[in-house]
């Protein structure tokens, strides 16, 4: 079968929650294409994303079972800060700033979850003024700048939010209107291609196979004695 007709649907359909081939230890998911640890850390993944609308785009997600990244203990979010710097670093290769993202639901089945239920961190290299397109583009949000060292530690607790880390600036901001996918919507407006944005529709998978080539097989062992100290 041609992998731009893949069905997400179906696919989807198989796992348990789009994320829980991650949370059982598993290498790889479903869908052959994008369900793939290209790390295999202990306690996190990193993922192609479907719905990639620029190469690059990865997700850093739990092992363990947890909503946000809010509800990580202070010492799993070291670990995670540690491994999205390590990958930060890599996607240089873009020469574009590189940005970290989280939708961030504070309870099960919430539209800020995008249905997935699982804590997990969108990095990804976009052009300059990403930054002020978000904070100036949203009426209905006010954006609070936060601690760059842990930012979560900042984040109110039992509220959805939204969270947005681009080098030392770091925001959050608690939409009272929860949408779907807010920052896939948000790069798609912003790289020109407002219709990409839902990766059931527009799953992108070129982007993601070239992803794969680039990184599949580089970090898992770099992060490990270079950034955990195994």
């Amino acid at each position: 079968m041609d992998g731009s007709r893949l069905d997400i649907s179906k696919i989807n359909a198989k796992a348990p929650s789009r994320f829980g081939w991650v949370t059982s230890g598993a290498a790889c998911g479903p869908d052959p294409i994008c369900d793939i640890d290209l790390a295999r850390l202990p306690d996190f993944s990193i993922v192609p994303t479907i719905g990639s609308i620029v190469e690059g785009w990865v997700l850093v997600i739990p092992k363990q079972k947890v909503l946000s990244i809010k509800g990580l203990t202070k010492g799993q979010r070291r670990d995670l800060v540690q491994i999205s710097d390590h990958v930060e670093h890599d996607l240089a290769v873009y020469n574009s700033p590189i940005v970290k993202l989280e939708h961030g639901p504070s309870t099960k089945g919430s539209l800020t979850g995008c249905g997935v239920d699982q804590a997990h961190l969108h990095i990804l290299p976009l052009e300059v003024g990403f930054k002020e397109f978000v904070l100036t583009s949203d009426e209905k949000l006010d954006w609070l700048k936060v601690d760059s060292v842990d930012p979560w530690s900042e984040v109110a607790q039992d509220k959805d939010y939204y969270l947005m880390w681009i080098g030392n600036d770091c925001f959050v901001s608690y939409p009272e209107v929860k949408t779907s996918q807010y920052f896939r919507r948000k790069v798609a407006q912003f790289i020109g291609k407002p219709e990409h944005w839902d990766y059931k529709t527009a799953p992108n998978y070129e982007n993601v196979r070239r992803t794969r080539q680039k990184f599949q097989g580089r970090w898992g062992s770099a992060i490990q004695r270079g950034i955990l100290g195994a």
